[in-house]
């Protein structure tokens, strides 16, 4: 759980709730954003929604390589480490 704070919307500060949960073997990956409301939300989802599911899958990716990594702990990772990232 977060405060969100939009620089240059001080106004608009969001209560962020993000809930991980595994069901077989699957983690799912549920991230709320909850204004005040609905004038708070403005303009800040009214775009290319596809730079966030990129950030998302660059998420994705990291875990993924995280849990590659236990297998190896001698392998140093971070989110830099990883191609294209």
């Amino acid at each position: 759980m977060a405060t969100w704070l939009f620089e240059g919307w001080p106004d608009d500060e969001a209560l962020e709730t993000m809930t991980l949960a595994e069901e077989l073997g699957v983690t799912t990956m549920t991230d709320v954003l909850r204004f005040k409301d609905r004038a708070s939300l403005g303009d800040h989802f009214r775009g290319d929604l596809q730079v966030m599911q990129t950030s998302y899958d660059q998420l994705e990716d990291f875990v993924l390589a995280l849990a590659e990594s236990l297998d190896d702990p001698s392998e140093n990772l971070s989110p830099e480490s990883l191609d294209g990232h």
